[in-house]
């Protein structure tokens, strides 16, 4: 995928998702090695991958319909496994 056809808020969503993934794990390892060091919430990360990923799949699947290329059940079905 070339950069024009990147979405700017994609690639920050994805960012923030995976910053809450390892500031999760990671944070269980900060307490351990530093004990008292100050504890704080983060949205969980591998939620925020699936809102994402909803959201592109869900785009991809509008667009093969409207390009008429999914118009029945099996075409559906044969989306998700192309074997």
């Amino acid at each position: 995928m070339s950069t024009q056809e990147r979405i700017f808020g994609l690639d920050l969503f994805r960012a923030i998702a995976i910053l809450c993934v390892v500031t999760v794990h990671g944070g269980f390892i900060i307490n351990k090695a530093i004990p008292g060091f100050p504890g704080f919430s983060v949205p969980d990360g591998v939620e925020l991958f699936f809102v994402l990923s909803g959201f592109l799949i869900g785009g991809m699947l509008i667009r093969l319909k409207e390009s008429s290329k999914i118009e029945s059940i099996p075409e559906l079905l044969n989306f998700w496994n192309p074997a």
